[in-house]
């Protein structure tokens, strides 16, 4: 089958997460499933030096050796030639699964912290393993960076109005990898001594209870990791 069209969906600092597209031609035999291989840029390095020619394989053959076979006594009975010895090397990619995969989705696990990869997938049918499907860039393995982005509950996208005595809560929705540093003012000065913050694995809630006028004011959310503000 001709080569599948693979790209990566996520990452982390040991993990990739790989689909893609099936082939556009099968070779006359439905495709039974896939095999996904990678390598890492440092062994493709040092596998290039070994090479000596450009190819998937390099075949080194060694001259032909006369063998000489005798007999109990001593005495020679026939002579022939050795086959040709043969060393391969092999293009260093490896397999992320020895058994095909079915589906058109894997994660490869297991990888190196902060090494760097590339990847592809080959089609299996019933006449063998066709040509690979290469993504085009090279994976660096780490914790992925999301830009943090807040989410605002939907009784806060109008003004609010708090009676004297009454509770205030604003909540927003935070997310951004890693996990944004979350940070509360009003009017960009510190929050009122009684103002309390909840925050779970998703959001940011603002607590004050039994408002006063002193209370009022812009109450500002800010949200920050390491892909931004």
């Amino acid at each position: 089958p001709g080569p599948p069209t693979p790209k990566v969906t996520d990452w982390t600092k040991s993990t990739v997460d790989l689909e893609w597209i099936p082939p556009l031609i099968d070779g006359g035999s439905k495709v039974t499933g896939y095999f996904v291989e990678y390598i890492n840029e440092e062994k493709e390095a040092e596998i290039e030096k070994q090479k000596a020619a450009e190819a998937d394989e390099v075949v080194v053959k060694a001259k032909k050796v006369k063998k000489i076979i005798f007999d109990e006594d001593g005495n020679e009975i026939s002579e022939s030639e050795e086959e040709e010895k043969v060393v391969v090397i092999k293009d260093g990619w490896e397999k992320a699964k020895d058994k095909e995969i079915r589906g058109t989705k894997f994660v490869v696990s297991g990888l190196k912290e902060l090494g760097r990869y590339k990847f592809r997938v080959r089609a299996v049918n019933a006449a063998g393993v066709g040509e690979p499907g290469q993504v085009a860039e090279v994976i660096e393995c780490k914790d992925r960076t999301i830009a943090p982005e807040v989410d605002l509950d939907a009784t806060l996208k109008e003004k609010i109005v708090v009676h004297a005595g009454g509770t205030i809560r604003l909540l927003a929705y935070v997310s951004g990898k890693p996990a944004p540093e979350i940070t509360w003012n009003r009017d960009d000065q510190p929050l009122p001594a009684e103002a309390k913050v909840e925050i779970t694995s998703i959001s940011s809630a603002l607590v004050i209870k039994n408002c006063r006028r002193h209370h009022q004011g812009i109450y500002t959310l800010i949200a920050k990791n390491e892909g931004g503000e």
